[in-house]
């Protein structure tokens, strides 16, 4: 079975004095998410 390629934008602050710890966790929570569904197929 064939599968489309996924795509996902994410927008996320970040300054010299500040990383918002939230779009760092999505980010995490993507890659983690894309990284198994390549293993699993």
């Amino acid at each position: 079975m064939a599968t489309a390629a996924r795509k996902a934008t994410l927008y996320r602050m970040v300054t010299p004095e500040h990383t918002c710890p939230y779009g760092l966790k999505a980010k995490d929570l993507l890659e983690r998410r894309a990284s198994r569904s390549r293993t699993t197929s």
